[in-house]
């Protein structure tokens, strides 16, 4: 299954420690942009929105979805592209 996460915090180290958190939840995910992610996994969304709000402040928020595999998008490198194509 595939997820799509986004989530809100302060900083560009704390963005990165988050960054380095959901990169560690697969083995096959992408960075979209700074804080949105796909994520690949066979874990429900609410496993994988627990393990990275272990490490959110209480004001900083985040979510993640389940991917249908409809999707539309613009303006993204023939690498992000062959990405999308593959997994979606």
């Amino acid at each position: 299954m595939l997820y799509l996460a986004t989530y809100s915090c302060s900083g560009d180290d704390r963005r990165s420690r988050i960054g380095e958190v959901v990169a560690g939840l697969s083995d096959n995910s992408w960075n979209v942009r700074d804080d949105v992610w796909v994520i690949e996994s066979e874990d429900h969304a609410t496993k994988l929105r627990d393990q990275i709000r272990r490490h959110l402040h209480k004001d900083e928020s985040v979510i993640v979805a389940l991917l249908a595999g409809h999707a539309a998008w613009y303006g993204f490198d023939p690498d992000a592209e062959d990405w999308l194509l593959a997994h979606l």
